[in-house]
């Protein structure tokens, strides 16, 4: 009788020491699982999870004449983007196929866009706002936009073209700017950049972090010229029309003040 009372704890401790390794080995079972037969899976999952550096673009300054009035502005516009390392090949078809009269574009070249394992590419920059926005009511998988700015210039005293383009010059798409006074204050006018450090989830969203990184961009500076709009327009047209009637091979207008040599009307012109 003593004897069994003894065994009795000796086969419990013994049934509790095997479920335990019962549910090691389960344990040890399903790690070997996903870390070797499901290692391929797990390491594409893993890779979809991303650290991004986001670039945060500084706002391009305005140039104004010297009342005040707007010479070069900036109007918002939006660039469209994919992410095809998150887009399987059936959904890049229904994609490109979909957004090629959005975008007047060819679903071939959209296509051709997409062939990559890239985790960004621009399928179109610097679209309306109105094409945005049916871009959202779509809601294509891997496809998002970019709120970006394009320079605008005031129409010139001649139909067709920009008042002052030769005095102001101009900015490209890249927002660098070429020539006159955008290229020769160009960065006073650009700015600087931000950035913002993120990882981006398998929907490509951004993932708050608390110990992102982050610095905000330092938009430029507003120029203010000596320039008289409205001079400017009459002196363009009084320029284009002693050169077409006189048949002038080009001509050039300038308007100072003689005090100060400051320029109040620059206009050229051509034939």
């Amino acid at each position: 009788m003593r004897g069994t009372q003894e065994l009795e704890p000796r086969s419990r401790i013994l049934t509790l020491m095997a479920l335990v390794l019962a549910a090691y080995l389960v344990l040890l079972g399903r790690l070997a699982y996903w870390q070797v037969w499901r290692h391929s899976d797990m390491a594409r999952l893993a890779a979809a999870y991303h650290d991004d550096t986001i670039t945060l673009p500084a706002v391009r300054g305005n140039i104004l004449d010297r009342n005040g009035a707007l010479l070069v502005t900036n109007t918002p516009v939006f660039s469209i983007f994919a992410s095809p390392d998150l887009l399987s090949a059936a959904a890049r078809t229904e994609v490109s196929t979909r957004l090629a009269p959005l975008l007047q574009l060819s679903a071939a070249d959209i296509q051709a866009k997409l062939a990559t394992t890239r985790q960004f590419v621009y399928l179109a920059r610097r679209v309306p706002s109105s094409v945005a926005q049916q871009l959202d009511a779509m809601r294509l998988p891997g496809i998002g936009k970019v709120a970006e700015t394009q320079r605008s210039y005031v129409d010139g005293g001649v139909a067709g073209t920009s008042l002052a383009a030769n005095l102001l010059g101009f900015a490209n798409d890249e927002g660098q700017g070429n020539y006159g006074v955008e290229g020769y204050y160009n960065k006073t006018l650009a700015g600087q950049a931000g950035f913002e450090a993120t990882v981006r989830d398998l929907a490509n969203r951004p993932i708050v972090l608390s110990d992102r990184q982050r610095r905000d961009p330092v938009n430029g500076m507003t120029l203010k010229l000596s320039l008289d709009s409205t001079i400017q327009v009459v002196a363009e047209r009084a320029l284009a029309d002693g050169v077409q009637k006189y048949q002038a091979e080009s001509g050039s207008l300038i308007i100072m003040e003689p005090a100060t040599g400051r320029i109040v009307a620059w206009a050229l012109e051509s034939l």
